[in-house]
């Protein structure tokens, strides 16, 4: 399974102390994913992920991932991908 950490307030912004401790203790994570890792920063939230590939662990597939409104986070396995992906395996493998 992946790791996955974050921070977010509703009402102010994250301190520098509290990003520094949020920094520092996602490492403890490390062996959750050692595929690949990744953060997310804004003023009130901070994001984090490490990546354990089961399938397809050669195809980058970044997580978290973004775009001008949300941040998407999963964990987990989608054990039946074939039956939906099957004429568009190529495609998909592309797109991840």
């Amino acid at each position: 399974m992946c790791g996955i950490a974050c921070i977010y307030k509703f009402d102010s912004i994250i301190e520098e102390h509290e990003r520094t401790s949020f920094e520092n203790s996602v490492y403890l994570m490390e062996h959750r994913g050692p595929d690949s890792c990744k953060f997310i920063k804004g003023e009130n939230y901070i994001t984090y992920q490490n990546r354990l590939a089961i399938v397809n662990s050669k195809i980058p597939q970044p997580q978290p991932w973004q775009n001008q409104s949300n941040i998407y986070m999963y964990n987990g396995e989608v054990y039946n991908f074939d039956r939906y992906f099957k004429d568009e395996r190529d495609a998909v493998e592309e797109l991840f």
